[in-house]
């Protein structure tokens, strides 16, 4: 599907010559991850194409920008950062939330670690498992939950028996209300992701006052600032240490928890909008 469209859109380039174009690009990961699988290829000519043919490219993020001048070695000149906003709210009647807020208390016995997304490969969650069972005092004191689409696979029940992490760790799925009160609860959330264009989770838990910790790669330090602590995502012990550390300093916590707020001030959809038409303005008026 997504080289159907990449052809669609050339030849619709290649139709109107004279029409001025803008691509945005959200991420190099197909770049990235080519060295390790021939069956990228395709799709990288195809897009190297649409965007070598953009009068304007859009970037999501300093850390996709610096990609694509190093695998494309599009101009600087031509790329523009603009990042992404973020939009989670309570849709539902204050009633409604506070029986959420009770129901995703009851999801775990114990306090929780919050993941929220998808686990698969560059998300590495299967560091995270095993960042979690190394830790003593994060088992003894912590669940973790996940909270995403798709409900654990075989694979990963079975390293989860294999680490003794059987009735630890949680799936939980549902509305963003219930998204949104998992945030509000839980003592940190854990972001192990080793690749990220942008990495919208992250400001989605400082919105709503939940400590962040994460990888110190691609763009995420660029998104979360100095409102996360870092880890080293290849890592486990890196990994246990700045959640150990984030969860156990109750004034540092707290100093995390201000520093994410004021954060997300940074980030919305109405500033990603109004500088997205200023590039298209600037284009237009050439």
């Amino acid at each position: 599907m997504q080289i159907w469209f990449m052809k669609r859109f050339i030849a619709s380039i290649q139709s109107h010559p004279k029409c001025p174009t803008v691509v945005t690009v959200y991420d190099m990961l197909f770049e990235e991850q080519a060295k390790h699988s021939p069956a990228y290829q395709s799709i990288l000519q195809v897009k190297k194409k649409a965007i070598e043919r953009a009068d304007r490219v859009i970037c999501i993020s300093e850390s996709t920008k610096r990609e694509l001048i190093k695998f494309l070695a599009i101009p600087e000149s031509k790329i523009s950062t603009i990042h992404l906003g973020f939009e989670l709210s309570n849709a539902a009647s204050s009633q409604a939330n506070g029986d959420i807020e009770i129901d995703a208390n009851k999801s775990t016995a114990k306090p929780y670690l919050l993941h929220v997304g998808y686990r698969a490969g560059y998300k590495n969650f299967t560091t995270l498992l095993k960042a979690y069972a190394a830790s003593d005092y994060l088992k003894n004191t912590f669940d973790l939950v996940t909270f995403g689409p798709n409900p654990l696979t075989r694979d990963e029940k079975q390293l989860i028996g294999d680490l003794k992490l059987t009735g630890h760790v949680k799936y939980e799925s549902g509305s963003d209300d219930k998204l949104i009160a998992h945030y509000k609860n839980a003592a940190a959330f854990i972001y192990p992701s080793t690749y990220e264009g942008f990495g919208i989770p992250l400001l989605e838990a400082m919105q709503f006052g939940c400590p962040v910790v994460c990888g110190d790669s691609t763009s995420m330090p660029e998104v979360a600032g100095n409102a996360a602590n870092y880890f080293d995502p290849q890592s486990i012990d890196s990994m246990r240490f700045a959640i150990e550390k984030t969860v156990s300093a109750s004034a540092e916590k707290a100093l995390q928890i201000q520093l994410g707020l004021e954060r997300v001030k940074q980030f919305s959809w109405n500033k990603c909008t109004l500088e997205t038409i200023k590039v298209y303005q600037q284009l237009l008026c050439q």
